[in-house]
């Protein structure tokens, strides 16, 4: 179960994978020090460096942050951006493993991060659908 479904009323009852993207779309979704007593918690805000290489990679590492601290059950071996469209929004590719009640999975996870607006779309997918991406 994810950390953050013990808070819903009714929380789902779905897969480690569903739960997973649950918890890390709501991870990435935050911002530091809004709605959490956690100062770490979430990712930081973006919009004056939307161009910067910079902005890029500290958006990364800050994914590897928060996935580390607040996802156990998803081991991050590999994040990576594939680039960013017109609309300004960052494609970027996670691939781990998964850890599941019969062991542990390879998973690949796509996230659409807005450098604009800070909101991001977190979908498993096979690496094809992530490359499609941009």
């Amino acid at each position: 179960m994810s950390f953050l479904n013990r808070f819903l009323e009714n929380p789902p009852v779905d897969d480690t994978a569903a739960s997973v993207v649950r918890n890390l779309s709501a991870l990435f979704n935050a911002r530091p020090e809004y709605a959490s007593p956690l100062r770490a918690f979430g990712i930081g805000d973006y919009l004056g460096q939307q161009s910067r290489k910079g902005a890029q990679l500290s958006i990364l590492r800050e994914m590897q942050h928060v996935i580390a601290e607040y996802e156990p059950r998803f081991r991050l071996r590999e994040i990576k951006a594939l680039g960013r469209d017109a609309d300004l929004t960052l494609h970027i590719v996670l691939r781990g493993l998964l850890r599941t009640a019969r062991g542990e999975v390879p998973c690949v996870v796509g996230v659409r991060f807005n450098l604009v607006s800070g909101a991001a779309q977190v979908d498993l997918g096979s690496l094809q659908e992530v490359h499609r991406a941009p």
